[in-house]
């Protein structure tokens, strides 16, 4: 490529920071990058792994030949890797692209490796790959370098299914890495990439998903995938995705399919190993504001309100970036400025993406369903989905973090748009007994957002206002059983006394949820957050009088009771308030006074000072079930006392008088 085509790209691109002449230098199999500095800038230093555990034999030599070199091979590798095209700046390759490969003793250790498929052990595959490594530090053009990267991954894609995991740690993969980063590099920032470079990108993302997918055990992830240089460039394609123009055009067609399945490698580890301890999870805290631009970019509202089927590029947007935001289990925490008082809190890099996510995209995402629901009824499944998704976007970590609430609480038609969905036939009469009914897993959706939106009062007051209980009522009749859960608490929160009167079986409601915090206790004990839910809506339902007949109806009452001793933490907290409200229901309160052993229980815990708000409802038990009585004999005594001593002094008077 001439100085003048070189310039020309740079002078496109949209990441251009100075107006630095730059040149084609090759940087490893290829791979032209910008100049010595802008390298410098943009990779990092390599870091080598010097323990090699060869096999004792070679297809080249002899095993003598072997121990003696094996210290030689190991003194070599660093001063190689200042020599080789792979880690020095050469000029570009102009000759074929479609170089045969010719070298030797690359040809026969891939051989080798053809010959040993399905019984090869780690130990010889990680010499055989050192050795790679040295031979292809020593090539002289970087097309040769690339003809020979690209077999060598040829053949162990070929055998994949019976590569030893081990060896994907090896310092062979470490060029690789290196090469991938250079790829990524020429490609945001414009420049020509050649038939065999988008081969290479082809072939090695491949095998990266393959490798992936292969692994069961999360330990055995390599670490260059989590390079800091790598996923940092990475994060910048990402970015330039995002704002590109042209970037969903023909002419980027194949390098964003294969970009798009190196982005899936890493939502496939976030996907299999969420619920795992791992130690790479926090690293990909870089990718989730670039995933936000994404999100919000001209590119998802165009391809949201205008696909009717989706292409792979499509799917990135609609539904891999919103998935990995979903999948992301990171616990990377960063220092948040509070201006209200002035002080440096910890916050998690979760709350913060999302406050950042929310902000760009709740105006437009609004805009979006008010849009498409002129023509609800015609939705095809792709739409259908499409929504479902960005109301999952829009509803993560929801039930965590109270200021998704307070954002949307601005955004009140949201709202309304979102209780529209839940009231339409095409939805509900379609139902299933799981999510993977497409109706199904946007209702549940839906109301999952509104149970976690109510917490703020403005939307509270707002849904209240829009009198939606019957909308509600009408899918208790589901089969899926979380969606039903999640109805009874909005009935709990929104609906008025007169809905609740205006019921035809009320009591359906208190009977549903109290047997299903049986079962809860009962089969799944570790689940807390389902019992929190269960007690929160049960909290909801108990403000209303005929709710509280229907516990003594339902002589629901000794069932409670017993929860005092099988819940800990917030849910005792709630059975309490729970047994708190009961008593300003008379019989509850006869009911709850009776029973001694309960009694002496609130007031050794009333009695705790290291829990305010268990102290708190304990507190208020212990008002309404003994001091109250004690208040109200001790009124009537003095009001009895007084009259007394009234009428006594005014007989005395008149008998002085008399």
């Amino acid at each position: 490529m001439s100085l003048k085509g070189t310039n020309h790209y740079r002078a496109h691109s949209p990441y251009t920071q100075t107006s630095t002449t730059y040149y084609s230098y090759s940087l490893g199999p290829s791979l032209s990058c910008q100049s010595t500095e802008y390298v410098y800038r943009r990779t990092r230093k390599r870091h080598h792994r010097h323990h090699y555990n060869p096999s004792p034999f070679t297809p080249t030599q002899s095993i003598d030949s072997h121990k003696h070199d094996k210290q030689k091979d190991f003194m070599q590798q660093t001063s190689l890797q200042q020599s080789s095209p792979i880690f020095q700046h050469t000029k570009r390759d102009n000759s074929d692209q479609n170089i045969e490969l010719s070298h030797p003793q690359i040809e026969e250790y891939c051989n080798s490796i053809r010959q040993q498929t399905g019984h090869i052990t780690s130990e010889r595959l990680q010499y055989i790959l050192t050795q790679l490594t040295l031979i292809l530090k020593q090539l002289n053009t970087s097309n040769q370098q690339l003809v020979a990267l690209n077999s060598i991954l040829h053949v162990l894609a070929s055998i994949q299914s019976t590569v030893p995991i081990s060896t994907l740690s090896n310092d062979f993969f470490s060029m690789v890495q290196l090469s991938l980063n250079s790829i990524l590099i020429q490609w945001t920032d414009l420049m020509p990439i050649s038939k065999q470079e988008l081969n290479h990108f082809h072939i090695l993302t491949k095998f990266i998903k393959q490798s992936i997918q292969a692994i069961n055990n999360i330990e055995m992830i390599p670490s260059w995938l989590f390079d800091s240089s790598l996923l940092t460039t990475i994060a910048h394609s990402l970015t330039f995705i995002a704002n590109s123009p042209t970037i969903i055009n023909q002419n980027n067609k194949h390098i964003f399919k294969y970009f798009i399945r190196l982005f899936d490698t890493y939502l496939l580890y976030q996907q299999r190993f969420a619920s795992q301890h791992q130690s790479h999870k926090d690293s990909l805290n870089q990718l989730l504001q670039p995933i936000q631009q994404c999100l919000s970019s001209s590119h998802f509202i165009q391809i949201f309100t205008s696909s009717t089927s989706l292409t792979s590029i499509e799917k990135f947007f609609l539904r891999k970036c919103p998935a990995f935001i979903l999948s992301y289990n990171g616990n990377y925490i960063y220092l948040l400025f509070s201006s209200s008082n002035n002080n440096l809190l910890l916050g998690s890099q979760l709350q913060q993406t999302m406050e950042n996510l929310l902000e760009s995209i709740l105006p437009k995402y609004d805009q979006l369903l008010t849009s498409l629901l002129s023509n609800i009824k015609s939705w095809k499944k792709v739409t259908i989905e499409n929504i479902d998704y960005l109301l999952q976007i829009l509803n993560h970590g929801a039930n965590h973090l109270p200021t998704n609430a307070k954002l949307v609480s601005n955004h009140l038609s949201l709202i309304d748009n979102v209780l529209k969905i839940v009231d339409e036939p095409i939805l509900y009469n379609h139902l299933h007994e799981n999510l993977s009914n497409i109706e199904t897993s946007l209702m549940n959706s839906c109301v999952s957002f509104l149970v976690n939106m109510i917490s703020d009062p403005t939307i509270l007051a707002h849904i209240k206002q829009r009198q939606v209980a019957n909308v509600f009522l009408r899918l208790t009749t589901c089969k899926y059983e979380p969606l039903v859960f999640n109805v009874y608490a909005l009935l709990a929160y929104t609906t008025h006394e007169e809905d609740i009167k205006k019921m035809n079986n009320p009591g359906r409601l208190l009977a549903t949820i109290i047997k299903s915090l049986k079962v809860t206790l009962k089969k799944m004990p570790n689940n807390h957050s389902h019992k929190e839910q269960l007690l929160e809506t049960l909290k909801g339902l108990i403000q209303h009088d005929q709710i509280k007949d229907e516990v003594i109806k339902q002589n629901a009452l000794p069932f409670l009771l017993e929860c005092t001793d099988k819940l800990t933490d917030q849910r005792r907290i709630l059975i309490l308030e729970i047994l708190w409200t009961l008593t300003f229901h008379e019989k509850s309160l006869s009911a709850l006074r009776a029973n001694s052993q309960f009694l002496e229980k609130i007031k050794n815990i009333s009695k705790d000072e290291k829990n305010e708000p268990l102290k708190k409802a304990a507190d208020g038990l212990v008002w309404k079930l003994v001091q109250g009585i004690v208040y109200v004999c001790s009124f009537i005594f003095n009001e009895v006392y007084f009259k007394f001593r009234t009428s006594f002094s005014t007989e005395s008077c008149s008998a002085r008088r008399g």
